[in-house]
């Protein structure tokens, strides 16, 4: 399913932007969080923390993009495996592809996150954010889920849902994101086959011109 470079395009970017700063902002230990209304609490504090921080240097990023692609690449490779991503993006490709074309898409995906970020994090400027509400899996302990609301400066409001998983260091983290009932992770996937398609099984064409605004 694709969306086009609309608002609710625009939307749809800036909450997978607002699903890495959940990612990267609420390391969230299992001894911190007994219950839903708990993980509910963390989670709108530490978003809001976050989106106060990256607000107050808003001017240094406009005057220096490459600043906030270097900070923004400090935090997220702590958290965010872009390797096991970028390859579960490629799919069946990723093994008929060389070594080489493989690294090289693992940075063309995530450069081309990071460009697309900057220009969310400069344009939405009266973008509200509010948790409506954090589920803690009663029937699998590792297993949590956080359902967002984003409301436009028209006036359209946008569910987005994060999946959230206990790893073995036994904190939370994202996993999966669905907004406006897209799976993301399977939109990127789709992309990248339909392109694969298009440009006759040429899997260095696709790497060449993937752009991430384009891939949903």
């Amino acid at each position: 399913m694709s969306i086009n470079k609309t608002e609710p395009g625009k939307i749809l970017i800036y909450a997978l932007f607002l699903s890495w700063i959940l990612a990267f902002s609420t390391w969230i230990g299992a001894d911190e969080v007994k219950s839903s209304q708990e993980l509910k609490q963390y989670i709108s504090a530490s978003m809001n923390q976050l989106l106060l921080k990256l607000e107050a240097h808003k001017v240094d990023y406009k005057n220096d993009s490459e600043l906030f692609y270097h900070d923004l690449n400090i935090e997220l490779s702590k958290v965010i495996d872009f390797k096991r991503i970028a390859l579960k993006v490629m799919g069946k490709h990723g093994r008929k592809a060389t070594k080489a074309q493989r690294t090289q898409f693992i940075n063309v995906f995530k450069s081309s996150l990071y460009k697309t970020y900057a220009q969310v994090l400069l344009d939405n400027n009266e973008v509200e954010i509010s948790v409506v509400n954090a589920t803690l899996n009663p029937r699998n302990a590792k297993k949590a889920k956080v359902n967002i609301e984003i409301k436009s400066a028209r006036g359209s409001r946008y569910d987005v849902s994060y999946s959230l998983h206990k790893g073995k260091d036994l904190t939370y983290r994202v996993e999966n994101i669905v907004v406006m009932g897209i799976n993301l992770g399977l939109a990127f996937k789709d992309r990248f086959q339909q392109q694969v398609k298009i440009n006759k099984g040429d899997i260095k064409a696709v790497i060449d011109n993937w752009r991430f605004d384009y891939a949903v």
